[in-house]
Formats: C-alpha cells, sequence, structure tokens
C-alpha cells in the first residue's frame, strides 16, 4: 500500500515536471516573440506609435505570467519539500509506534504473567484452607461425638473461680 502510494506520488511529481517543463518551453516561446516584437518595435516604421500602445500590455502579461509562474514553481518547491518532511516524520513515527507497541506487548505479557502467578498462588492458598476447614470440621464432628458417646455434658460459657 506504501508502495502504491509511493508510486502515485512520483506519478504526480512527473506530470508535473512535465507540466513545468511545458511552461517553461511556452514562456521561452512567448521571450522570443517578445524580443521579435521589442525589436520591430525599435525598427523605424510607420505605424510605430499602435504598436507600443500594444507591445506593452503584452509586456505587462508576460511579465505577469513569469511573476506567477515563478511564484508557483516556489510554491510547489514548498510544497514538495513539505511532503518529503512529512514522509520523513511519518516513517520517524512509524518507528516509534511499532517500537513502543512492542514494549506495551512485553509489558502487558510480564503483567499477565505475574497476575496468572499470583492467582495460581491464590487458588492454592484457597484448596489449602478449604482441607484445612474441611479437616478441622471432621476433628470438630469426632469430638462432639466421643463426648457424646461419654455422656459429658458440655460446660456452659464461662468458669467461676472459686466454686
Amino acid at each position: 500500500m506504501a508502495r502504491d502510494s509511493r508510486s502515485g506520488t512520483e506519478t504526480g511529481r512527473a506530470e508535473l515536471v512535465a507540466q513545468l517543463n511545458e511552461v517553461t518551453r511556452e514562456l521561452a516561446t512567448l521571450r522570443a516573440t517578445n524580443a521579435k516584437l521589442r525589436a520591430e518595435r525599435e525598427a523605424p516604421s510607420s505605424s510605430s506609435s499602435t504598436f507600443r500602445a500594444r507591445a506593452e500590455p503584452a509586456d505587462d502579461k508576460l511579465n505577469s505570467t513569469l511573476r506567477s509562474y515563478t511564484q508557483f514553481k516556489q510554491e510547489l518547491s514548498g510544497i514538495v519539500a513539505d511532503m518529503e518532511k512529512l514522509r520523513a516524520d511519518n516513517a520517524s513515527l512509524n518507528t516509534q509506534v511499532k517500537e513502543l507497541k512492542a514494549k506495551s506487548d512485553n509489558n502487558a505479557a510480564a503483567s499477565v504473567a505475574r497476575l496468572e502467578r499470583e492467582l495460581q498462588a491464590e487458588r492454592a492458598a484457597r484448596a489449602e484452607a478449604e482441607r484445612t476447614a474441611t479437616s478441622l470440621r471432621d476433628q470438630l464432628r469426632a469430638v462432639a461425638r466421643a463426648v457424646n458417646a461419654a455422656g459429658v455434658a458440655p460446660e456452659s460459657g464461662s468458669r467461676s473461680g472459686g466454686r
């Protein structure tokens, strides 16, 4: 997918370069035409005043076009430079994301392993406590049966010291 976007961008750049080359050729043609017109204007002729009136707006238009082209070329260079900078930043950020993801995965795996060990220890402790409780309950029942069998009455709640 990254290759597709790069090839699309490179194709777009190639088209822009082709357009710029075409505009450069057109400007060269306009400059040559303008130079011819200026040469003709400077040459003595019967219609020189009419020609000068028409040539000056053409010069202004040509200069305006040249300024627009130069400005466009500078803006395009700036955009291309910004795109390259953004690509470099994006690559750097992708690397950082991959590193952070790997670190996070490692931390998560370690936490899960620790929690699993704690859970196993708690299960083992609970099983031991249940075995102990069962054993004590069985012992208590055995004592209760022995007391009943011996006919000994259980003592009441508290003993008095002198009696």
